[in-house]
């Protein structure tokens, strides 16, 4: 009888567990809750890298030499070392200098980028026999090659170089001069003796010899580095 008992309510105990498991399962699937979603984008382009010297891009190459028409500046009225310059002309269009020659070229570096850009000009020569060219930034006050470049701004020299933010430029004039003096040219170690005469003279001799005259070759090498 007891065993009955015990087994009707059991099955009475497991009937209504069954329905509140269904219950269960009917308010939890029809029970609201909160949802949200959020989606977003952006979309940026690269900043264009654009870097002239006297209208030529040099983008392409953090380093390129240029090669300028240096002694096409040839003039008869700059002021030096020395006198008023002669003009000289060479046979066929040839390029030629002499003592008391010299001239000015201008490096002008614009930046089309679209970022500010760190601005270097290293110029570098090539001569033979120590033609005795010296170079200023101000037409004042002039300097061998070597110390040029590492004069700083403040110093009349290149080593510092310049700042330009986007869409700015700038333009560096470039002195040369034949420096005939002779105390200049000796002051300077240009010269083989404290008598440049005598150096220029047998500079002139040498010059009578196809193949072998002396020359130099000026170049210009502008570097263009992004400011971070």
């Amino acid at each position: 009888m007891e065993s009955k008992k015990r087994s009707k309510t059991m099955r009475v105990a497991g009937g209504m567990l069954a329905a509140s498991l269904v219950m269960t399962c009917l308010i939890s699937g029809t029970m609201a809750k909160y949802t949200s979603t959020a989606s977003g984008s952006d979309t940026a382009r690269v900043a264009k890298w654009s870097i002239k010297v006297n209208e030529q891009e040099i983008a392409t190459n953090t380093s390129q030499g240029i090669t300028f028409d240096l002694f096409e500046t040839i003039g008869d009225d700059w002021d030096g070392l020395g006198d008023d310059a002669n003009v000289v002309n060479g046979v066929d269009g040839e390029k030629i200098i002499a003592p008391g020659t010299g001239g000015v070229f201008e490096v002008n570096v614009e930046n089309e980028s679209e970022v500010t850009a760190h601005i270097d000009v290293d110029l570098n020569e090539s001569k033979t026999n120590n033609i005795p060219i010296v170079y200023s930034l101000d037409g004042t006050n002039y300097y061998t090659l070597d110390q040029l470049n590492n004069f700083g701004v403040v110093d009349g020299g290149l080593k510092d170089g310049v700042e330009l933010k986007a869409g700015e430029s700038q333009a560096f004039d470039i002195y040369w001069a034949w420096a005939f003096d002779d105390d200049a040219v000796y002051d300077l170690g240009l010269g083989s003796n404290p008598s440049s005469d005598n150096h220029d003279t047998d500079l002139g001799i040498l010059a009578q010899t196809d193949g072998s005259e002396p020359k130099i070759t000026i170049e210009a090498n502008v570097i263009a580095t992004q400011v971070d």
